[in-house]
């Protein structure tokens, strides 16, 4: 309920303005804010749960089991098969709005769907543990080995994705044994150094244009 009230909220902002994605984008870090400095207000006067707050959102694993999970497995079930109807959308809607409108593609409409359905799984994925930057790590792996096709995108995240957030959570519990470091801090410390390659290949991209450039 909280993910699909605060999609909403960042729709809403976006609708007033043109609904592109910078402005998506630009919405949810507005919203982002807000609900951060609520988060920490919670802790300020409820300092009892100061602790399992924190241990939330570092993102362990620690405690769970299938049946506290079960429930939630079945929603995050149900809403990637329904994903797997909209990768022909999903698809087009990636070739820009502009191409998109041209094919005949509800673009506001298509995005809206499709935000619900991404904030219906981030909630119940983060249900019991705040695991976050392996949803921008692995879809750029997954594109850079399987393309972005979205039939095949969509998959491949998802299982190449379950398996990272294990083999991480596998790593915090023999490094720290007999203790436990959340899969959380291990996914940053690995998604820290990855979110630099890009920019590294970006310029490299430019300063080789360029030297084309000069050539010419």
């Amino acid at each position: 309920v909280g993910a699909l009230l605060t999609t909403l909220a960042i729709y809403a902002l976006a609708y007033m303005a043109d609904s592109s994605r910078t402005t998506i984008i630009l919405a949810g870090i507005t919203v982002s804010s807000f609900l951060n400095a609520g988060i920490n207000t919670i802790k300020l006067i409820n300092t009892d749960i100061t602790l399992n707050i924190t241990s939330f959102l570092m993102g362990t694993l620690s405690g769970l089991t299938f049946n506290k999970i079960a429930l939630p497995a079945i929603g995050i079930i149900a809403a990637v098969l329904v994903s797997f109807i909209l990768a022909k959308p999903l698809n087009i809607l990636s070739l820009g709005d502009d191409y998109a409108r041209s094919l005949g593609l509800n673009v506001p409409l298509t995005r809206f769907f499709l935000l619900v359905l991404s904030s219906i799984m981030a909630g119940l994925v983060v249900s019991f543990a705040a695991i976050k930057l392996h949803s921008l790590i692995v879809p750029h792996i997954c594109r850079t080995l399987f393309g972005s096709d979205a039939r095949y995108l969509l998959p491949t995240s998802a299982l190449l994705g379950a398996s990272f957030v294990l083999i991480c959570d596998i790593i915090g519990r023999l490094i720290a044994a007999p203790y436990e470091l959340p899969a959380g801090i291990i996914m940053a410390f690995i998604g820290g150094p990855f979110f630099y390659v890009p920019f590294i290949k970006e310029k490299k991209e430019a300063e080789n244009k360029c030297l084309n450039m000069n050539t010419l």
